[in-house]
């Protein structure tokens, strides 16, 4: 079997992780400055009132009587809020539901479990805080789980996480699904 052949996304500046850091935390006054961001209480992402969600339907932008009123409102949605919810692609419940599922119990792991489980030294993918580029750089008050799953070439599942036992084969499906939605012929 071929190796697979991995695109250099660059690296990231260690930093703790946020789980670890606010469980040492007991007043919210000593959160590190990093992770503060008073314009966020400035300007609110969304207000009470304000529009809903843009909600885009996939079948009618491929039906040739509503694609182009679909189409105005998917441009709408990426120009002025950039991004939507997409409804009536065709990725199956099952598929949605087992990788929802499957999240939820990774992020149910004790701390240890989930960054031995998906985290490589120097990677980019993996568990934790991902991008840090500077000792300065303002960070999220949250860690994410970044995997590649496309192209398959670019695949690392040793990144992957191992529990739950159902994550890779659910990752996987959901992955394949998408590709599908996403008109992807590699």
């Amino acid at each position: 079997m071929a190796k697979p052949s991995f695109q250099c996304l660059g690296t990231s500046i260690d930093v703790p992780n946020v789980q670890a850091l606010a469980a040492s935390i007991a007043n919210p006054a000593d959160v590190p400055p990093r992770y503060v961001r008073p314009e966020a209480k400035a300007d609110p992402v969304v207000s009470d009132g304000d529009s809903e969600l843009p909600v885009i339907d996939f079948s009618r932008l491929l039906h040739h009587r509503f694609s182009r009123e679909e189409s105005a409102k998917l441009h709408h949605a990426c120009a002025d809020w950039g991004f939507f919810q997409l409804i009536n692609h065709g990725v199956p419940d099952q598929a949605m539901e087992n990788m929802k599922a499957d999240i939820v119990e990774f992020f149910k792991l004790p701390l240890e479990e989930k960054k031995a489980s998906a985290q490589l030294p120097n990677s980019l993918e993996g568990y934790g805080q991902t991008f840090v580029v500077s000792d300065d750089q303002k960070l999220d008050w949250a860690d994410m789980l970044y995997l590649i799953t496309r192209p398959l070439h670019s695949r690392n599942i040793d990144l992957w996480p191992a529990q739950p036992l159902t994550f890779r084969d659910s990752l996987s499906c959901y992955s394949m699904e998408l590709k599908t939605v996403a008109g992807d012929r590699r």
